[in-house]
């Protein structure tokens, strides 16, 4: 990546040197993504049994619409994604059903029709994972869409790309674009946080952890 280091980001990079954000006076788990889709993400919805924590809160982002995976839609072969699926539940698998939502919209589960009739759930982010790895061009770019099947494919409409928590960085271009600080675009995705010295802090909080593949 060292062709895409700008004298400017040197600039930044020395003007910031030691700056840390912080909540409650402890570093931050500070993760962030591609694009939101217009709504960020909780990082518990995402991440199954992770410690809600008070800066990762899923809110209303109005500075995702420029990203090219604001929206998105794909068609996968039907018989691809589901040879995808059985190999990884060791069963032969004839389809799979939208599960629960987020608040946001995201899903957070995937129930898989075994061809012996049971049904097993899986997570969505599970769900993307497989799909991703067997089907060339990674055409899943987040857990928030809809499902159909059309013919012989089956058509997905989604919204953003990413898990989704934290710091959302074509929304970080857009604000920055539009004259916002690197003060107001950290406190704008990370809630209540605050920018410290690296010198002036305790230890680090619960992190929020990624799912397992």
């Amino acid at each position: 990546g060292q062709n895409v280091v700008t004298e400017r980001a040197r600039q930044a990079a020395r003007a910031t040197r030691g700056e840390i954000l912080t909540y409650d006076g402890e570093p931050i788990q500070a993760v962030y993504f591609s694009s939101s889709g217009g709504h960020t993400a909780s990082n518990e919805d995402v991440w199954t049994g992770s410690v809600p924590l008070p800066y990762l809160r899923g809110k209303e982002d109005p500075y995702d619409e420029p990203s090219p995976k604001h929206r998105w839609s794909t068609r996968i072969n039907r018989r691809t994604l589901l040879q995808a699926l059985s190999l990884h539940q060791g069963a032969s698998v004839d389809g799979f059903l939208l599960g629960e939502r987020s608040p946001d919209g995201r899903l957070m589960t995937i129930d898989i029709l075994r061809s012996d009739g049971t049904e097993t759930e899986i997570e969505a982010s599970t769900f993307r994972t497989i799909i991703n790895e067997e089907v060339e061009g990674n055409p899943l770019k987040s857990t928030w869409f809809d499902a159909r099947r059309a013919g012989s494919d089956y058509v997905f409409e989604g919204r953003g790309h990413g898990h989704g928590v934290g710091l959302n960085q074509w929304g970080a271009h857009t604000m920055a674009k539009r004259g916002k600080s690197y003060r107001e675009i950290l406190s704008f995705y990370y809630s209540g946080v605050q920018i410290q010295h690296l010198g002036d802090t305790s230890s680090p909080p619960p992190l929020a952890e990624d799912p397992a593949a």
